[in-house]
């Protein structure tokens, strides 16, 4: 057996050696370069382009603009799912543009694309690109957007409403908070953060004129979604005309799942200028161009009767869209974050309203962990309403956990929960941490200006994403389905080849070891292969914790295709029935018997057809699953920070942090302890340091590179201390749950409230994140005056 065991990932040994391809280390002869030429404001009408003096610097080939875009009569970048209003009325939906439409809406919008024979003339010709501006008032906070004197973005909607909506029951959840024993209240911000792949977005295409066919290489993450995509709704091309490679990919974590504008425009490009045009993002265009995350303030309630157990739960939530809609940019907010709110907890009532709003900003879509937003949500609420009753904040989760033989557990706000046993991993974490020695130590006396606090985050993630006509009945544009091929060769060697995309996540062992164990194979004669929409069939690709659940359940299904025919042929071979066979690590004998025939035998004649059943089997071994999920999966945690703070300066030292997570069956503990080590330490870049910041008056991007952004390194971290739990997902065949984005929801709720854990006798309520020494220090600071902080 292979699943279980923590094999070592081929792949290491090509990136430590300095091995990988990346899109950028491709080369194509006769390659010109693009740089783009990006709004420097916020909000600003576009009056008038000049493009002489660039034309006629040294190298440039082509200089493009919106209407050369709009003459050529292509499409913008579409929203995949758009969500309509309450009562059914459809969203304010504004596509985003390729190119700016007269109008550019966020600092970094797009206005030309100018190619050279180099990368440095093209620069240089970009700088001398004169535009004529009429600035105009901006707006980058959600909570101002929907002001009287708010500029609008989008005229034709007459303010910057994107639509809202609801989730619950209103009437009963204000019923129980008015006969509630008590009720807790806090404004919660959760900021914008870029999700700062290692390896920037990065484009090569190429047009070939004799086939009438685009060749694209990519730093992306699902290339069969972004051939549909780009065909469709952009170029308005046959999507047999559009080849999508993405080869080795330096991280992920969503914002290169999604359509932008430089990969229609280099496409575009490549069959204009007859030659192959390439374009690799600087970190600056990372930070102006990408797709951020999160960027939501609430305001949150939640009650209790008098032993602490949830009575109900209501969130008043506003979340930026950005500029424009990018390709799930209206799911997220409005129907993925809203029904996890209750998380972990048996909450009886709850009622969520989601407004959605338009700002000058970059757009807003997933990034890894996308229910952090309510995971922080429903854990600021639980941990101050446990200080508010005087109970302790792990007693009260224990009054309130989903029991095991609850499950499936019907959530108030929608979801079915497949399984889970939170009491379970409560115990598993309370030991791991020896929890009530941890209180011991906080209560002794510290000399110095040291405070410990403790904190907790109880962590329901939603992974795999649901089946895809139910998501079609809602408004989808996309398929959820994955699909993998299975083939076998002559010598029985296997060759896997998947839609989904790895980038870090360790499909190459994982996939192998699924497959092993379904064929009775030796791992070493199975291979993957991915990225290339010409090889693999595909339909999402990689995001949502979805590729083990979806992929991983297609390989085994392929896998017993397989075995059933070659079954027959071994039987026919032997010369006997298919029930007298018995099939044990790659051999078929006859029970009872000595007589056998190998797995790769049975291969060999099933291609070279010397002797098989003539009557109703076809040659050769090889089979093509599309499986399409059969509803959400809920992978589950507990996350326990302890941070020390110097109250001289703010500053928060990350002392431990214990977690216990659930994912179904673990296939690779190796690749999973992986997965959720990288989580937290995106969270906790989150929590501690990480926020994009755009000034609040001109809406310039002030955090545009690192020297103002701050990302997580090693001595921000401490050893994590990890266990895990397995609770076997019944809805599906190989038992397992997404793994890959728990970790990064835990810390920020976590952390918080270990730090006001530890400054709660100072009338600490709640600090925003990032907790900041200058946060902290001016929270504290507020305490020693006697005022309260909410």
């Amino acid at each position: 057996m292979y699943i279980g065991r923590a094999l070592l990932r081929g792949e290491d040994v090509r990136f430590l050696t300095g091995r990988g391809r990346y899109t950028d280390d491709i080369k194509e002869t006769n390659t010109a370069y693009v740089s783009f030429v990006r709004s420097p404001h916020a909000h600003a009408r576009i009056d008038r382009i000049y493009l002489d003096q660039a034309k006629g610097m040294p190298g440039v080939v082509a200089i493009l603009t919106g209407s050369d875009w709009k003459g050529a009569k292509l499409g913008a970048l579409p929203c995949l799912h758009p969500v309509p209003f309450q009562d059914g009325k459809p969203m304010n939906e504004a596509p985003r543009p390729v190119f700016c439409d007269g109008k550019a809406r966020h600092v970094g919008d797009m206005i030309a694309a100018v190619i050279a024979e180099t990368l440095h003339q093209a620069h240089d010709a970009a700088e001398v690109v004169e535009i004529d501006y009429s600035p105009l008032p901006s707006v980058v906070d959600p909570a101002k957007a929907l002001l009287p004197d708010a500029p609008v973005l989008h005229d034709a909607f007459g303010s910057n409403l994107v639509q809202w909506v609801e989730h619950g029951d209103r009437t009963r959840t204000e019923e129980a908070f008015r006969k509630a024993h008590h009720v807790t209240e806090l404004l919660l911000r959760n900021t914008r953060v870029c999700g700062n792949p290692m390896e920037p977005r990065a484009y090569l295409a190429r047009y070939d004129a004799a086939d009438d066919r685009y060749t694209l290489w990519g730093a992306i993450q699902n290339p069969h979604l972004i051939r549909r995509t780009l065909s469709k709704y952009v170029l308005h091309i046959p999507e047999h005309k559009l080849r999508i490679i993405a080869p080795d990919v330096g991280g992920g974590f969503g914002p290169k799942a999604y359509c932008y504008p430089e990969l229609a425009i280099v496409l575009w490009a490549s069959k204009l200028m007859e030659r192959p045009v390439k374009w690799t993002a600087t970190r600056s265009e990372v930070f102006l161009s990408d797709t951020h995350a999160r960027d939501f303030l609430t305001k949150a309630r939640m009650a209790f009767d008098a032993e602490g157990r949830i009575l109900a739960m209501a969130c008043d939530m506003v979340a930026a869209a950005g500029a424009y809609q990018s390709t799930f940019g209206a799911l997220i907010p409005a129907q993925y974050v809203p029904p996890m709110l209750t998380g972990l907890y048996k909450t009886p009532v709850a009622y969520v309203k989601v407004t959605s709003v338009y700002t000058n900003t970059s757009p807003v879509d997933a990034y890894r962990g996308s229910i952090q937003t309510p995971t922080t949500i429903n854990e600021r609420l639980i941990e101050n309403g446990a200080r508010e009753l005087g109970i302790d904040a792990a007693e009260i989760r224990r009054r309130n956990y989903i029991q095991a033989h609850e499950y499936p557990y019907q959530a108030p706000l929608g979801p079915v929960y497949e399984s889970g046993n939170p009491l379970g991993q409560h115990k598993l974490l309370t030991k791991l941490c020896q929890y009530n020695a941890l209180r011991l130590e906080q209560r002794k006396p510290r000399s110095g200006t040291t405070r410990m606090g403790i904190g907790m985050a109880a962590i329901l993630e939603s992974g795999g994403m649901g089946p895809s006509r139910t998501l079609a009945r809602g408004g989808a544009k996309y398929g959820t389905s994955e699909a993998v091929s299975l083939r076998v060769h002559s010598d029985g060697n296997l060759s896997i080849y998947v839609g989904t995309h790895s980038h870090g996540q360790s499909h190459e062992i994982t996939f192998r070891q699924v497959a092993a164990d379904a064929l009775g194979l030796d791992i070493g004669s199975i291979s993957i292969h991915q990225g290339d929409t010409d090889q693999s069939p595909g339909v999402f690709g990689t995001g949502a914790a979805r590729s083990i659940s979806i992929a991983g359940e297609a390989i085994v299904q392929a896998s017993t295709r397989i075995l059933a025919k070659a079954k027959k042929l071994a039987a026919h071979r032997l010369e006997c029935a298919d029930v007298d066979l018995e099939y044990v690590d790659g051999q078929f004998s006859v029970k009872g018997t000595d007589r056998r025939i190998s797995f790769a035998d049975v291969a060999e004649l099933a291609h070279l057809g010397s002797d098989y059943p003539t009557s109703d089997f076809e040659l050769g071994l090889e089979e093509t699953v599309y499986n399409d999920p059969q509803s959400f999966n809920y992978p589950t945690a507990l996350h326990l920070a302890i941070v020390l703070i110097d109250l001289e300066t703010g500053k928060v030292t990350l002392r431990d942090y214990f977690c216990v997570d659930d994912c179904g069956r673990v296939i690779n503990p190796m690749v999973v302890h992986g997965q959720v080590h990288g989580g937290i330490a995106q969270g906790v870049g989150q929590a501690l340091i990480e926020q994009i910041v755009y000034d609040p008056d001109s809406g310039q991007l002030i955090t545009g590179s690192f020297m103002d952004y701050g990302m997580p390194r090693a001595d921000d971290l401490p050893s994590f201390t990890l266990d895990f739990q397995e609770t076997l997902n019944p809805n599906n065949l190989l038992g397992v749950k997404g793994c890959s984005e728990s970790g990064t929801c835990g810390p920020v709720a976590a952390i918080g409230n270990a730090i006001v854990d530890a400054l709660w006798d100072m009338g600490v309520r709640h600090v925003e994140h990032p907790y900041t020494p200058e946060r902290i220090w001016s929270v504290i600071q507020s305490g020693k005056r006697g005022e309260p902080v909410r």
